[in-house]
């Protein structure tokens, strides 16, 4: 009797607690930048007059006794950014404070920046939310200079540096002025440009300089020194240090033109069709694949030979089939090698969880994307441990309405991620909250993105008239032509480490009022 009793008070509790749902619950999460009094509705957009930001404030507007402050996750850009949060309850909320400059690697970025918090309660509800701020600061080069801040205890403020030259990566330099200023931090401060002490000299803020203060009249410590740059630098290093030792660092990468000397390789995906019939079909995505296909195969062209180049389009490009392609074909080519990946196809959260994002297969099933898709940390695998050659990937996979999205589409910020580190460079169609456009307007039938990669590749990209493209090359005529011909709703990205200047196809001299000729490789895949 007794436990009959037991077991009938149970489910009267079962019952009375708020249904498990496995799907995202809205209007959890509130972000605010306070310095700029800037409000963030979720999955909304800001826009801010800089990057220079120091703290962003998450508000959860749950109790914590619903949902448990540990259980509250933030990325920044893609990166967990707990090790810079601090918690506290405040009536019926929790306020989560990050700190950025806390610890290095979490400054916002010059363009768009993403910011994604999850929690799950103590009933097993699971919530995500995504924010973005939008920087006027938005760089025109692949990839911005590399900033971080580090302060020896919280509280603490580090000297802020400001570069007014170089204001992007530098390349085919030997020597530069390095001009700038600083301010905050304690007295007295030190700069040093390569690891060399430099004079400072106390003056007024520049005009329309971007410091983080609102005053003008202030006075900042200026410098301006000459920077030799050798053979194989990367970096132009550059650091303020105060008197309790916070520090802040900027690298300003050196390009240098290079070469992958060995073979070419190559993986190109494009899946327009679909098994399962609720995954929306695309018009031209097999069509794109197989162009890329047809250059990177034409001697004239990639260079590519036949044996060394996996093409997977629509009943094909299995979820197997792309991990082989991962995992197997990828080991091929070595250090000395260049390795072409195309994907052109969906990408897309999982409706239940958020935060999760893949490749959808041509056997990808909607109602278990997480079992049936290619989750975006294969990719990360592949490119961290098996590939050893130089990478290039070129990714066309933000089309809308995959799988009835609600969310605004963050796949773009996991493929970015992909490009850090040398040897990596990879261009996407499109920007974070942004989807990728085709349509017959484009050569016929192509997405606009694969349509003007091709016109860049074939020599239209060969803007110095060398006869030669580089990456940063390509990305430059690609981001602009996609950008105007869309009018600012596609905007494609990029991440090259330190491989703009990586050298992926030489063009033929341009024949006389017959347009540009293909770009070229011998057969034995060395550039000449």
């Amino acid at each position: 009797m007794r436990i009959s009793a037991a077991l009938f008070a149970l489910a009267i509790l079962l019952a009375a607690l708020p249904e498990r749902r496995a799907e995202a619950v809205s209007g959890t999460f509130h972000l605010a930048v306070p310095e700029l009094r800037v409000e963030v509705s979720e999955n909304g957009t800001a826009t801010i007059p800089d990057s220079f930001v120091r703290r962003l404030q998450l508000r959860v507007l749950k109790s914590s006794q619903e949902i448990s402050p540990g259980k509250v996750i933030v990325r920044i850009n893609g990166v967990a950014a707990n090790t810079v949060m601090s918690t506290r309850t405040l009536g019926t909320e929790i306020v989560c404070d990050l700190d950025l400059y806390f610890r290095p690697g979490f400054l916002l970025q010059s363009g768009r920046n993403t910011i994604e918090a999850s929690a799950e309660s103590i009933y097993g509800r699971y919530y995500y939310a995504a924010f973005f701020l939008d920087t006027r600061d938005e760089p025109d080069t692949l990839r911005e200079i590399e900033r971080e801040t580090t302060v020896s205890q919280e509280g603490e403020d580090a000297p802020l540096l400001h570069l007014t030259s170089p204001e992007g990566p530098v390349m085919d330099v030997r020597q530069l002025s390095v001009q700038g200023y600083v301010e905050g931090g304690s007295a007295p401060i030190t700069v040093q440009v390569q690891g060399v002490n430099v004079r400072l000299v106390t003056g007024a803020l520049p005009a329309g300089a971007r410091g983080v203060q609102l005053a003008t009249d202030r006075k900042v410590l200026h410098f301006n020194a000459l920077a030799k740059i050798a053979p194989k630098q990367d970096f132009i290093e550059v650091t303020a240090t105060d008197a309790h030792n916070n520090r802040s660092r900027w690298r300003v990468p050196v390009i240098h033109a290079s070469r992958a000397n060995g073979k070419r390789y190559a993986v190109v995906i494009g899946v327009s069709r679909y098994r399962d019939k609720r995954i929306r079909s695309l018009d031209f995505a097999d069509r794109d694949a197989e162009a890329v296909r047809d250059f990177l195969l034409d001697p004239n062209g990639g260079g590519v030979s036949p044996g060394n180049l996996l093409y997977l389009v629509n009943q094909d490009a299995t979820s197997a089939r792309i991990r082989y392609a991962l995992f197997d074909f990828l080991t091929k080519p070595g250090p000395e090698d260049l390795a072409f990946v195309y994907f052109a196809g969906h990408g897309a959260a999982d409706p239940k969880r958020q935060d999760n994002y893949y490749l959808l297969s041509y056997d990808t099933e909607m109602s278990s994307i997480g079992a049936t898709a290619v989750p975006m940390s294969d990719l990360i695998s592949s490119f961290t441990r098996t590939v050893q050659a130089s990478v290039v990937s070129l990714v066309d996979a933000c089309h809308s309405g995959a799988v009835g999205e609600t969310l605004p589409n963050i796949a773009n910020q996991r493929w970015i991620n992909l490009g850090y580190g040398q040897h990596r460079a990879i261009i996407t169609a499109s920007r974070t909250n942004e989807y990728s456009q085709e349509g017959p307007q484009w050569g016929g039938g192509h997405g606009v993105f694969t349509y003007f990669l091709l016109k860049g590749l074939q020599g239209e990209a060969d803007v110095k008239h060398d006869n030669q493209i580089s990456v940063g090359a390509l990305f430059d005529f690609v981001k602009d032509h996609v950008k105007a011909e869309t009018t600012g709703q596609q905007t494609p990205t990029a991440m090259a480490g330190l491989e703009r200047g990586l050298v992926v196809t030489q063009s033929a001299p341009k024949a006389a009022n017959n347009g540009p000729a293909p770009g070229w490789f011998d057969t034995g895949g060395t550039a000449r």
